[in-house]
């Protein structure tokens, strides 16, 4: 499986997340149910055999769940982020959330809200990660 394959079906996912994010400031828990059962089938069917390092990717999800306890990042932005991960290998889950940041923080800058949902932060740093692949 290749990165265009991965990003193929991430992206997608991440842009139906943000609508939902932006419109209801909720990601609806079906849709996250939907993305682990697909996202792991596929992990479990293609990328048995590639190495990805799962370990780093859980302390990077104990390092999301310890923003979520500081009430920095909403329930959703957990389970959205969880969901992807499953994709993705460790580097690749760090530099994304990396770059996300870095947007939410433009978008703060250009909005001056107090409170931004992160989804489509998360979605546009996925597809300017996911371009670098390419």
């Amino acid at each position: 499986m290749n990165d265009i394959d991965r990003y193929g079906l991430l992206i997608p996912y991440s842009v139906i997340a943000s609508y939902f994010d932006i419109k209801e400031c909720k990601i609806p828990n079906m849709l996250t149910a939907v993305g682990l059962i697909s996202f792991g089938v596929y992990r479990l069917l293609f990328l048995r055999h590639e190495e990805t390092k799962v370990f780093f990717n859980l302390l990077i999800l104990i390092a999301i769940l310890l923003f979520y306890l500081l009430q920095l990042l909403g329930g959703g932005d957990v389970k959205l982020i969880s969901t992807i991960i499953i994709l993705m290998k460790w580097e690749e889950t760090a530099e994304w959330l990396m770059v996300s940041v870095l947007i939410q923080a433009v978008f703060f800058i250009l909005t001056r809200k107090d409170k931004l949902p992160f989804a489509p932060a998360l979605t546009v740093g996925l597809i300017i990660t996911g371009l670098g692949k390419w």
